[in-house]
Formats: C-alpha cells, sequence, structure tokens
C-alpha cells in the first residue's frame, strides 16, 4: 500500500494528470469553428493530424470544441516539458488514455506501466495495444511543440 507520503504522492500525481488528461472546458459564449471540426472530422482516418496556427488562434479551444462533441472516442493529453523523458512521455499517454475512458477493460494497454528500462520494444508494445483496440480512438496531444527530445519524437513518429 505504501506510505503514507508515498500516497499523497500518488495522489498529486493522478490529480496533476487528470488536469493535463481533460480537454479544457468551453467558455459560453465560444465561437464554434464549424469548418476546422468537420475537417477534423474528414481526418480522423488518418494516423495523424496536426493542426497549426499561431499563439492565441484558438487551436486548443477548436479541438476542444471537436472532442467534447465526440464524433469519436478521444483521449487528451496537454503536454509540458516533463514529456521529454520517453517513460515519463508514455506513462503520461497510457494514463491519459485509462482516464479519457477508451480503453476496453481487457485491453492489455490498461496494466501496462512504463518502467525504467523502458524504451523503443516497449512502444512497439504500447502501438500493438493500439492497433488491437476495436474501434478507432483520437489521442489529442496538445502542446507537442514542447517535446524537442529526439528518442521521444521518434516513439511518437
Amino acid at each position: 500500500m505504501g506510505t503514507a507520503s508515498e500516497r499523497v504522492m500518488a495522489d498529486q500525481f493522478g490529480s496533476q494528470l487528470r488536469l493535463r488528461a481533460s480537454p479544457p472546458a468551453l467558455p459560453s459564449g465560444l465561437v464554434r469553428r464549424r469548418r476546422l471540426e468537420q475537417r477534423l472530422g474528414d481526418s480522423s482516418p488518418r494516423p495523424v493530424t496536426l493542426v497549426s496556427a499561431g499563439p492565441g488562434s484558438g487551436k486548443t479551444l477548436a479541438v476542444a470544441t471537436w472532442v467534447h462533441a465526440g464524433p469519436v472516442a478521444a483521449a487528451w493529453l496537454t503536454v509540458d516539458e516533463s514529456d521529454n523523458d520517453l517513460r515519463t512521455l508514455w506513462s503520461d499517454v497510457l494514463g491519459a488514455l485509462a482516464l479519457g475512458a477508451v480503453l476496453p477493460a481487457d485491453s492489455p494497454l490498461g496494466q501496462m506501466v512504463p518502467g525504467s528500462t523502458f524504451g523503443p520494444p516497449e512502444v512497439l508494445r504500447v502501438r500493438a495495444g493500439l492497433a488491437a483496440l476495436p474501434g478507432p480512438v483520437v489521442l489529442v496531444l496538445d502542446d507537442i511543440h514542447h517535446l524537442h527530445t529526439g528518442a521521444v519524437l521518434d516513439s511518437i513518429s
């Protein structure tokens, strides 16, 4: 079960991940960008869709609006500098998939915990687990520009 200190740290980590694994709430009066939402919907069979525009242009809210509309199962992760570690990124991705409720109960991804030796072979296991999902799942990596470590970028390529 762990010491009280370990449980507090685990609770804090879980709370931080829940915040980063949730799309932002949509403000009242938000002007929907229906053409962009349509384009996002049209791109869902593709393996990668990049939404790129200048700071403050509404990328995050546009994608969050589409995710909230629920056209496909989606998980969200707001990436930060800590995700430049391979183990941390994939731990956060797996946590986001679990919190996004997109993993079936019998998915091996739900039981995977990246350890200290997490590397390319384990990334392949994650990819295989994603490919085995019964239906399409969208994983939103918001603020991906924070990622710059070669091994991390290679692992998501």
